[in-house]
């Protein structure tokens, strides 16, 4: 059976270098030095929308409000057949401004977690690491977001 999950890919337009966009990366858990987009598990019940943003909250601390999600961006399956990945565009208006105390109080994944802004399509593809295994369908979602963002 396949392993329905959901990707947050989170951007904030025109504020970096030349006006592309920022995008928020979360440190990963099982791999140091790596970071990541926030990614998890889609919830019996729950869409990939709703489990964007509640991955957005959990993994990067980060509140997304009513509006920022731009749409379904694309499904990726993983090489090996076993999870697909519901990419959800997340758009906000300030790297800052969903990062309140409240949020930062209850932030799950705090302890575990850092988060990071880098800035422009360059420094996003240089950020992230996929994995060899991953690599093929980490370089198809930043292509179409590319087109789409």
């Amino acid at each position: 059976m396949t392993k329905q999950s959901c990707v947050a890919f989170i951007y904030c337009p025109g504020v970096a270098p030349g006006g592309e966009p920022s995008f928020l990366l979360v440190s990963s858990r099982k791999h140091p030095g790596k970071w990541m987009l926030s990614k998890g598990g889609i919830k019996p019940g729950e869409d990939a929308k709703a489990a964007a943003e509640r991955e957005a909250n959990e993994e990067g601390g980060y509140k997304i409000g009513s509006g920022a999600c731009k749409g379904h961006l694309m499904t990726l399956m993983d090489p090996d057949g076993t999870q697909s990945y519901a990419v959800q565009c997340l758009e906000v208006s300030s790297r800052e401004g969903a990062l309140d105390d409240e949020t930062e109080r209850v932030w799950r994944e705090k302890d575990t977690r850092q988060r990071k802004w880098v800035d422009g399509w360059a420094a996003l593809e240089a950020a992230v690491g996929g994995g060899q295994r991953r690599e093929k369908i980490w370089g198809e979602m930043v292509a179409a977001a590319k087109t789409k963002i």
